[in-house]
Parts: C-alpha cells; structure tokens; sequence
C-alpha cells in the first residue's frame, strides 16, 4: 500500500505496517525484485512536472527487504538525468532494471538500467509508428525479451535484451484495445488488461470503471 510520501505493508493480520518512508518524495513506481528488493520511482512533491528544473528530484531508490535503501540512482555518469518521471519497473533475470519513463504527457520511453545504476540503452518507439510512443505496461519474457504495450499506436513492441525491436504486433489485430496492463506467468501465458470504455478514460480513471483481462499464449519470445 501507499500513502503520500511512504510505503505501507498490508500484514496477513490485516494490519498496516510502515515500511519506508520518504522525505519530501512521492512514490510514482514500486517493484518487486525475486530477492525480496524494492525498486521505487519517485519524484518531488508537488506539482507533477514533465519540464525538469534543478529543484526536481527524479531517483530510482534501492531498499532491501525491511525498508532500508541500499542505493539510489538519479544521473547517469555523464551528469544527466537518468529518468524524467518513472511509470513503471520490471527487471530481468540478473536484476538489471527496465523502465517506462513519461518525457511529455504524450511520449513515453523505455530505459535499461543495470542493477549498478547504469543505462545500457534507451528505446524510444519504432519511427515507422503511426503516433508517438506511451508505453504504459511491460513484462520480461523467460528468454529476457521485452514486451511492452503501447496505449497509443494500440500495439505490442517486443525487444530483444539489447533494446533493439523485433517486432511491432497491433494488439487490436486479435482484438485488444489499448492494451493497458500486462502480467507474464511462469507458464509463459501473458494476461492482458485492456479497459471498457476510450481513451480518454484511460486518462481520466473516474471514468474507467472496469476493465477486461484477456489470456494471450506467448511462443518463441
């Protein structure tokens, strides 16, 4: 669970426990690692801002499993920003880490973070796209592939582990519109969670009241 600025643990008890609080910093992505590590995207408090100053604070913070941070990554070794507003975070099997990172209320794009806060590389969508690219989901296949869904253009990009596109698959092509959360099973079945109404209730959440989970079977990737 989450509150404004601090991580909470809903115990079997049905108590609340703190686990992390952070100060003067919003929790916008949580992920947890198979080592029981808690990767979180955060951002100052306030006003959200996609046109970063020197006051914003962009980090992704390492925390072991009782809430104590091991590290945090906000420039990369050349000085620069690692992520400008971090959505969402997977990682693969070594741990490295992969997130969807918001540039402007329309573009999104994917960076690959090394579990030593390096960034291997950076995927900005196929040119060829109809829109810009607004990843909004993604999941790490067993073979360490990506597949990432793209509320925008309605598609599936699925990335091999360098970064570079393997194919672009329209999700509307099997019948899934706007392809808005993904979970990839052991088994290798991805579930695909797509809203009832528009877009533009994806944007506006009062709006999407409910969603359809739609079972998709996953070969080769």
């Amino acid at each position: 669970m989450q509150q404004e600025g601090k991580i909470m643990i809903l115990k079997p008890s049905l108590k609340i426990k703190l686990f992390h609080s952070f100060s003067g910093l919003l929790p916008r992505a949580i992920h947890i690692t198979k080592d029981d590590k808690v990767i979180v995207g955060v951002r100052e408090e306030g006003e959200r801002e996609l046109s970063l100053s020197e006051a914003c604070r962009r980090q992704i913070i390492i925390l072991d499993k009782n809430g104590l941070e091991e590290n945090v990554f906000e420039y990369d070794k050349d000085g620069k920003r690692i992520v400008s507003m971090p959505m969402r975070i997977k990682t693969n099997a070594d741990e490295d880490m992969l997130i969807i990172d918001r540039i402007s209320k329309l573009e999104g794009r994917i960076i690959f973070l090394t579990k030593n806060g390096n960034v291997s590389w950076v995927y900005n969508g196929d040119k060829a796209a109809l829109n810009l690219f607004k990843p909004w989901d993604l999941v790490v296949t067993a073979r360490d592939n990506v597949i990432i869904s793209d509320i925008a253009n309605q598609s599936f990009h699925i990335l091999n582990s360098h970064g570079q596109l393997l194919k672009m698959h329209k999700s509307v092509d099997i019948g899934l519109s706007f392809p808005i959360s993904l979970l990839m099973t052991q088994g290798g079945e991805l579930f695909v969670g797509t809203p009832t109404n528009s877009m533009d209730d994806i944007v506006d959440k009062r709006n999407n009241k409910s969603t359809h989970i739609f079972r998709v079977t996953v070969k080769g990737i």
